[in-house]
């Protein structure tokens, strides 16, 4: 069985179409195409609080969050350490965030949980950012 994601090396290129994506993403195939240690922008937000998973290898990804705007965070990910927390506050209390970002190398995934306010309204949120 094949693995359900495809990941191209720098020099390799790909002659796979959108229609060709599409198809895939049509059978229930989760594909992920990106170069391989090269730069990744794949970012998820909610409220004031957005995650960036800026590079994904086999032994590490690197991760940047932000709230209001403003870098809070910029973590590597590994299978020894595959959980970063972060809990900060913007603006006096204006915003807030109290997350998890964790790495699951087994699953090929990048999940965030927790609590984001914004003048006086929280939300909860867990949620899948990527799958590789």
């Amino acid at each position: 069985m094949e693995p359900d994601f495809l990941v191209i090396e720098p020099n390799e290129k790909t002659n796979l179409s959108e229609l060709d994506l599409e198809l895939l993403a049509a059978n229930g195939d989760d594909v992920s195409v990106f170069l391989a240690d090269e730069p990744l922008d794949a970012c998820w937000s909610i409220n004031v609080f957005k995650v960036c998973v800026k590079s994904v290898s086999a032994e590490k990804i690197v991760v940047v969050a932000y709230l209001a705007g403003s870098r809070i965070l910029t973590a590597t990910l590994t299978a020894e350490k595959p959980c970063v927390k972060v809990k900060k506050s913007a603006g006096g209390d204006a915003a807030r965030i109290n997350a998890e970002i964790c790495a699951n190398f087994s699953k090929k995934e990048i999940r965030t949980k927790g609590r984001v306010c914004a003048s006086f309204v929280c939300v909860k949120f867990n949620q899948k950012i990527l799958s590789w």
